[in-house]
Order: structure tokens, then sequence, then C-alpha cells
């Protein structure tokens, strides 16, 4: 059994009994195949024999899993292990059996309905379930714990129950009842990725009472992070993948099925997903692959040694089929995997996968959970995920042998991300959800520091001042050119404090309006028209909108601004509030006092690109008109303030027969009559539609008798 890494030399761990003489786990350790142990983990493990609730904190292939199975091997009590992911347990409890130890799993996919009856007898040390399960169950193990014992019960990917977790299930937050119903039963939370919020929660959801809360370094020496900027089009593929997957000269062929049994719509295949962030998901909706496993799939390629062991994660199915029959074509053993593929292809490739015959799996986030491969050398995310909890989740996966792997993420660095569409998300989730997002490209479009660093700080782990992984896109590169945005800093900070009083005056105002305060709109909506009496109105027209957005976004991360939680949108800038250092460095401003963060900053690559954008034109026309008598009001046809263009007196000049006007608003072009100088509902010959109208337009208006005029059809009548 692997341990996690590079195994570390450490006594074998002897736990105090009660009688305060010591016992040694050897024979414990020898059938599970562990010579030795970490020290991390004999601290959890006297934790536990002590009857103490556990909460562990460890990376993806450190070993947690020794923790609640060895219980069971060296005590004659039943050990329940609580668990996501049915083919995650099932592929533990067949590593089990195969080395002597009695485990099964229940839930939905099992077949045998003798196991459940035979796991409520006693008769298994070790028993996996599923949330719905353990719920359903609730008085049969009551009763087992009377007559048999239950010795722990473990909770694994602990920080689902949280809803500030990146992967929150709604059956996981029902495990709270845990501690009453199963009284005196030692609760062990173990997860590999979980925020200090996310800590919190899980120990108050679950009613841990006093834990041991054991959390191991983040940090791998051998993972090298890198964020690459892409628009993600398939033109870019050739640049942006092609030095990971060089041409071969053989290239094998694809086995990547093309179902015509169920065809779906082209626009909605874009968007699928098999799992979201943050979403309610039901376990039954999980890919289980427990009846297909023992299936051998056909080796039909020739498989190259020097092909390196690589993921790629891509957001919807679609582009996952099209990135494994490009990568495919490039002469590499390449399959795709999602949950809408077969069950028996899904089986074939994991097995291929695991075997190396396969040598890149292109997949959606339904892969990879619990995988057991130590040589993986690349986790390429060719889009966002949706939290740094789930970036640092699957790049987890890459270098558990402790050799160099490569963890690259391509995504649009210029464009903030938006959440993925779930109808089902409750309202405090889509803030939830939105927040995560947001650090993730606040991470991602970072342009100082070091990423291994922004990742550890993250998640509660800071690394002293000065401190750099050296491998990093980050670190090679070297810091870029500060700049100073004091001045916009103020301006929007302002903005944000007026509107935000504005806003609770009681006028139709909101938060999210800050942008059009600064770059006003040419709208009649009472939100607008309300902005017109702030000082900051149309102080912003200097720079496009874009940049205020960004601008925004680069305040959060330096806590000068904090979302709001307001609207149902899925994109991340929104509206914003002052915080309490973001009035401190305001009212430091208008002193005319120098604030740091501001006056020399390395700007995002977003921030850096809004920057370069010029002011829209309309924009700066309309600042002529931003004065007292216009109130506000700009006419973009007359070129004068104190109106709108609906309201204007002054008519379009007329133009000649096929002319197109020099711009818009100073005349249309008809689409009845072809001519232009005016728009269809003021056309002389009348309203006309369907072909008549394409005709005429295909015509410029010639030959065609607007006086004509259609039969109307009886009703009853075909066309």
């Amino acid at each position: 059994m692997n341990t996690g890494g590079v195994a570390l030399t450490c006594p074998t761990p002897r736990l105090m009994d009660d009688g305060g003489s010591n016992f040694i786990l050897a024979a414990g350790l020898h059938q599970l195949g562990v010579d030795q142990i970490r020290p991390w983990q004999n601290t959890v493990l006297e934790a536990w024999y002590r009857g103490q609730d556990c909460l562990v904190l460890s990376g993806t292939g450190s070993g947690k899993s020794l923790c609640f199975q060895l219980p069971a091997v060296v005590q004659n009590k039943v050990v329940l292990v609580i668990s996501p992911l049915i083919s995650l347990m099932r592929d533990q409890v067949q590593t089990l059996q195969n080395k002597g130890i009695s485990a099964c799993f229940l839930g939905s996919a099992q077949t045998d309905k003798s196991t459940e009856s035979a796991a409520l007898r006693g008769e298994f040390r070790l028993v996996y379930l599923c949330p719905e399960s353990l719920v359903r169950l609730k008085h049969e193990l009551q009763d087992l714990q009377s007559k048999s014992g239950i010795a722990l019960l473990a909770i694994d990917e602990a920080h689902c129950i949280s809803k500030w977790g990146h992967d929150f299930r709604p059956t996981y937050a029902r495990l709270g009842t845990l501690k009453s119903s199963l009284p005196g039963v030692p609760i062990m939370a173990l997860t590999a990725t979980a925020t200090v919020t996310v800590r919190e929660e899980i120990v108050r959801s679950l009613g841990l009472r006093e834990p041991l809360v054991h959390v191991n370094s983040f940090y791998r020496e051998n993972l090298h992070f890198h964020c690459r900027h892409t628009v993600g089009k398939q033109s870019t593929w050739e640049t942006d993948l092609g030095p990971f997957f060089p041409l071969e000269k053989i290239k094998p062929k694809v086995n990547i099925s093309e179902s015509e049994e169920e065809e779906e719509d082209e626009e909605a295949e874009e968007t699928m997903t098999d799992f979201q962030a943050g979403d309610a998901v039901n376990m039954d909706t999980y890919i289980d692959l427990t009846d297909e496993l023992q299936m051998e799939a056909p080796i039909c390629q020739t498989v190259s040694a020097a092909q390196p062991i690589t993921i790629i994660y891509a957001p919807t199915r679609k582009l996952v089929e099209q990135l494994a029959t490009w990568v495919a074509k490039r002469g590499y053993v390449a399959e795709p995997y999602h949950a809408g593929l077969p069950k028996n292809q899904l089986a074939a490739t994991y097995s291929r996968f695991r075997s190396g015959v396969c040598r890149c799996v292109v997949a959606t986030i339904a892969f990879g959970m619990g995988i057991d491969k130590s040589d993986i050398r690349r986790v390429i995310h060719y889009g966002y995920p949706q939290s740094i909890e789930a970036l640092h989740q699957e790049t987890g996966r890459a270098g558990r042998d402790g050799q160099v792997a490569q963890c690259v993420l391509f995504a649009n660095l210029v464009r903030a991300p938006s959440l993925l569409p779930n109808p089902g998300r409750s309202a405090e989730q889509t803030y939830i959800c939105k927040e995560m997002l947001r650090q993730l490209f606040t991470y991602s479009s970072s342009r100082s520091g070091c990423r291994a660093k922004l990742l550890l700080s993250y998640f509660g782990e800071e690394k002293p001042v000065g401190w750099k992984c050296g491998s990093c896109d980050l670190c090679i590169k070297g810091p870029e050119k500060s700049i100073d945005i004091t001045a916009d800093s103020a301006l929007l900070l302002r903005a944000v404090q007026q509107v935000q009083h504005l806003a609770n005056s009681g006028s139709s105002a909101r938060p999210a309006n800050v942008v059009h305060a600064l770059v006003p709109r040419n709208s009649r909506r009472p939100q607008a028209q309300a902005l017109q009496c702030l000082p900051c109105f149309g102080s912003g027209v200097h720079r496009h909108p874009k940049f205020w957005q960004s601008l925004s976004n680069t305040l959060v991360g330096l806590g000068f601004l904090t979302p709001l939680r307001c609207g149902a949108s899925r994109r991340i800038h929104g509206a914003m509030e002052l915080t309490t250092e973001g009035n401190v460095g305001l009212q430091a401003i208008q002193k005319q006092e120098a604030v740091p963060q501001l006056k020399s900053l390395v700007p995002s690559v977003e921030l850096e690109m809004t920057l370069q954008m010029g002011p829209r034109s309309m924009r700066l026309e309309a600042r002529d008109g931003l004065c007292s008598e216009g109130n506000g009001k700009f006419c973009f046809r007359c070129r004068q303030p104190g109106h709108w263009t609906s309201k204007c007196n002054q008519k379009a000049p007329p133009a000649a027969q096929g002319e197109v006007p020099a711009r818009k608003g100073d005349g249309g072009q008809c689409f009845r009559c072809g001519l232009t100088g005016h728009w269809a509902r003021h056309c002389p010959g009348g309203p006309m539609k369907g072909r008549r109208a394409s005709k005429a337009l295909a015509l410029g208006g010639e030959g065609v008798d607007f006086s004509e005029r259609p039969a109307k059809r009886q009703r009853g009548t075909r066309r």
C-alpha cells in the first residue's frame, strides 16, 4: 500500500491502552502491506485510540486511508467509511479483499442483497457506504453498535459537507446527526482540500468535540504550476497543446465511440458538464463502473514509452471529445472520458489508463477521483475549473511517485469566467460559487509572486516573506513592471461609496450600477437616471468600462472591496462595497498620503489588457454633454446635450437610393423598400412582410409594387 509520496522512516506506531502499556501494531501494518508509517499518521491513530474526534487534512495520495483501515485490522470491531463515489468504494474494497481483509460496500450498485444483512451482523471489518445508505440504515447501525461495536466512523471527502466547499452535497449535510445517533463512536473526517472556513464548518456541522485537527503541508515541490493565456479556440490548439504533443510518425487508432442512439442538441452539448462545483449532486449520477471493470479491453495500439502519462481536463463533453480526437490524430493513445459515454467504454478506458496502454485521457471531472496511478506526469486544464479547490485536487493526481510533474492551466486570462449553469443552485450557493471562481481568476491572472505560494495562502498555509518555489511560471519569468493605480482606485472607491449611500437612501439605484456611474450609459431606466445626481457621475469616461470591472476585482484581492450578496448573475464582476481597509485607504488618498498597495502594483493580465483599451468613442462624445443644462442627457443624432436621441426633433437627412448612412443614428436602411434615410416603420410603401420584404431588399426597392397586398388567408385553408 502506498502511504503517499516518499516514505519517511518512522518507528512502528505504539498506541497506549487503558492500562498504560504499549502494544505494537506490526501485524496490522504487515497485513495492509505497509512497511513504514509517517509520524502524522501515528499522531492521528493515537488520537483515535484515545476516543478523540479527528479532522485530517492531507494531500491526495498521501495515505489518509491508512488512518481508518488500520483500526479495522487491529480491533475486533466494525469501521464505517462514508464515501461519495461508488467506484472508489469498490476499488478500495477489492484491494482490501485481495489482502485478506473482510470488507464490503453498501449502496445502489450492490447487487448481492445478502451483503447488507451480513454487514449489519458484523461479519465485515470495513463497511463502505454512501450518505444515503447511512441515513436509511440509522436504526440498524445503532443495533450493530450495541452488539458488535463500531470502532470508528470515517467520513472521506469531508469538504462535501460545507457550503463553502467546492463540491457541496446536501446529502452530506445530514451527517450532523451522527454524533447523537451513534454516541461514543469517534468520528474521523478526512479531506485533501479545505480552506480555514471549510474546516470550521466541518467541525461545526459534524459536532466534533475538541477534535484533533491535523493539517499537513499542501506544498509538493515536485509539482510545477503554470498558467497560460488562450482563447480556447480550435485554431489555438496547435500553439497551446502542440508542444506537449509533438507529431508522431505512427498514428494509433482512435477508440472514440460515436453513439448514434442518442443525439443531443449541439448548443446544449457545448455547455454540458458532468458535475458543477458547488452544486447539489445526486449520488446516483456518479459514474459506476463496478460491473464493467472486469472486462478486458483489446489492445490495438502501439504504445510508446516516451509518451508521458497525461490527463487533460475540459469543462464540456463536446470539447472533451474534440480534444481527444485531436491528440489521437497526432500519434498518441488518447481517449475521452465523460458521463455521457457508455459504461463499457468508460470501463475499458479506465482499465487501459491504469495499465499504461492509454497514455492520455481527456476528461471532465467525472474522471480521476480515487485513481491510484503514481506516474502521471502532466495534468492540463484546458479551461477554467470552478474553484481553486477543484484545481488543487485534480492537479494533486500528478507526480505521486515524487518525480517532477507539470500542472498547466490554459484559460482566457483577460476575460473573467462565469459559473457553469445549474437551475437547482440556490442564491446562497450562487454567491459562494462566484466567490470561489473569483479567487481562481485572481490566482490565474496574477503576474507577480509565486503560484505555489498563492495556492498555499488560499488554504491558510503562510510562507515566509520572499519565499518562492522557483519552478512555477512566475518564478521563472520574474516580476513584471509595477504601476501606480492610486488615482483610478480613488475614483472607484468614491463611486462605490456614493452609489452605496444612494441605494441605502431608498433610491432605485443599486450597488451594481457603479460602473454605470463612472461611465454613463444613454439609458432612460430609473437606475441610470438616479445616478446623475452623484458627484462621481461621468468621472470615469477616460477608461473603458471593462477596466473598472477589472480594477474592482483587483481591489477585492487587496481587501479594499468585498462582493455583495445580491443578484443571480453567474458573472464574478458584480456589486461591491467598501471594507474597513477600503475606507482607511480612501481617507489616506484624500489626505494625499501614499497607499503602498496602490502606489506600486503589478497588474493582473486582465487589468493590463483593459488599461490598453481606449475609451469608447460614444462615451467620450457623451462626456461633452454632461453639463448642468443638459442634465446628463445626450443625443447622438444632433450631437447636442439636453435630450435623448429618441426625443430629437431633428429629422435624418434624406439619402439617395442605395446610399448607406455614414454612422448609426443618422438614418436607417429600410428592409421593405431597400432604401436608406428612413426605417421600415416609416416606409411610404406601407407594411410588407416575409418573402416580399426579402425580395424588396434584394432588388433595392426597384420593380416592386408596394401597393400590392397579398390576399388574406381564409381560416382552415392551407398556404
